[in-house]
């Protein structure tokens, strides 16, 4: 993890406070697997059961753009680095790791943001959190920008696809806010016209 990313500084603050076992990696260094240089994990945690969840924290403003023209979408891009190297990692773990994205969406204005999870509120920032398996990202997943080569989803399909974090680890189910409805801000549009995929 990067320390001085505040994303995942509230997510290990989250982890800390509900006393789950996990271990951040540190990001400064870039580790060699197969022959290949990979984007290094941001956290694991133990699985339910058995195994082990290889997190990738992901950090968006929501809502996004300028405050003049704010948009209320829930950005979700990320490289296809990103996609490849986690699923890499997973398979380095075995059978037993499974690769997920954490989409720590900062929640910037007052009123509670129209989707059902709990807030996590941290340094006086309020934060919240959804996850998705990589494997279902990267079968979803469609071109942003092949100029930058990044990828997302289109909205509709996020909102099938992603969960709450409390649905992978119900130790962080615990909120301070109440949750709203998510049906309002999701439209089913093609990836290239979803300001959820366009928005950096």
């Amino acid at each position: 993890m990067d320390r001085s990313n505040h994303y995942e500084a509230a997510f290990a603050a989250l982890l800390q406070a509900r006393h789950v076992p996990h271990i951040g990696i540190d990001e400064s260094r870039r580790s060699w697997l197969g022959g290949g240089r990979l984007k290094s994990l941001d956290f694991i945690l133990p699985a339910r059961g058995a195994g082990h969840w290889l997190i990738d924290v992901k950090g968006r403003r929501w809502p996004g753009g300028s405050p003049e023209r704010p948009n209320r979408s829930w950005q979700n891009w990320a490289t296809r680095a990103d996609v490849v190297d986690s699923l890499a990692w997973a398979h380095s773990f075995g059978p037993a790791a499974a690769p997920w994205f954490v989409f720590a969406y900062w929640i910037t204005e007052p009123q509670p943001p129209p989707l059902p999870a709990p807030l996590w509120t941290w340094h006086e920032q309020r934060y919240l959190f959804q996850a998705i398996p990589v494997a279902d990202y990267a079968a979803a997943m469609k071109t942003r920008s092949a100029k930058w080569d990044t990828v997302c989803l289109p909205a509709a399909t996020f909102a099938r696809l992603t969960r709450p974090l409390a649905e992978l680890v119900p130790e962080l189910g615990a909120a301070a806010d109440p949750p709203g409805s998510m049906d309002s801000l999701l439209l089913d549009r093609p990836c290239h016209a979803a300001p959820a995929c366009l928005a950096p």
